[in-house]
């Protein structure tokens, strides 16, 4: 199909889906912001109930983790979304703690620009897809970012990293979902990736199914969205609990615990301390 039409297919549904958001609302039945379609598609909801709910399903054992390892969310502390996307976790967040500083970071500046409309009290701006960030040393008490490092290559992840635990104070708490063999389970069930096992996994430490990313893809204006402000090999990338802890403590972040599929029930979350 020609990929004009496709497009002005897509756009028609977002006229759609911005309507029964705003009769949802003028029913009472949302009270919180809706990302547009088109954005709250690229970070895996299809509904707003899924965005709502996997939003929490994802920032709970965050939180619980990070308060676990001694972690105190009040206006006094900054923390830092990275990769934040259309804020599924940010709106829960800011919902229960809307005093708490905050910052938020992704490559897809139209998914910052909304993140900086919605919640003008959050530090919002657009990253390069390579290190560093703008932040000072020392600068954030807790860093989480979900479905990031399920993604990036092995060199990648290894750059972030790097520069997360340079802006992260001394002594404090890490959180990072990554994909690890009940991730994978899932795949197999429903019939992807096959082509890697549980053995591999385990064996190895880790999986990258990944593609080169296009600069066309990139800098598309729609159907690139998924792909926008990304230069490098990206897909899904899977770890055992060993090799992510291994990795991360090569670049001077210590492993504290690991729990599987809390996130969402698909990924694992990594605690670090800085």
């Amino acid at each position: 199909m020609n990929p004009r039409i496709k497009a002005l297919g897509h756009r028609v549904f977002d006229v759609g889906f911005k309507a029964k958001v705003a009769a949802g609302k003028a029913l009472g039945l949302i009270d919180f912001p809706v990302p547009p379609r088109h954005n709250l598609t690229t970070t895996s909801s299809n509904t707003v109930r899924h965005y709502f709910q996997s939003g929490l399903t994802t920032i709970q054992p965050i939180l619980m983790g990070a308060m676990a390892e001694g972690f105190e969310p009040d206006e006094d502390t900054h923390v830092l979304d990275f990769g934040c996307g259309v804020g599924r976790q940010l709106l829960h967040l800011k919902r229960w703690f809307p005093a708490m500083k905050i910052s938020a970071i992704d490559v897809d500046r139209e998914v910052v620009d909304y993140v900086a409309r919605t919640f003008p009290g959050v530090d919002a701006y657009c990253n390069d897809f390579d290190p560093p960030l703008k932040f000072a040393d020392n600068s954030f008490d807790l860093i989480y970012s979900v479905s990031i490092f399920s993604h990036l290559s092995m060199d990648d992840a290894k750059l972030w990293l790097t520069d997360l635990a340079r802006v992260a104070k001394p002594g404090s708490v890490l959180c990072l979902t990554f994909n690890s063999a009940h991730s994978l389970g899932i795949a197999h069930a429903d019939g992807r990736r096959l082509q890697f096992t549980q053995e591999q996994l385990q064996g190895e430490g880790f999986i990258l199914d990944g593609e080169e990313i296009s600069e066309e893809a990139a800098a598309a204006e729609f159907f690139g969205k998924k792909a926008r402000g990304i230069k490098r090999s990206y897909g899904e990338t899977y770890y055992s609990h060993d090799k992510f802890g291994e990795v991360a403590r090569s670049c001077g972040l210590t492993p504290l615990r690991m729990y599987p599929a809390v996130i969402d029930r698909h990924q694992d979350l990594a605690v670090f301390r800085a």
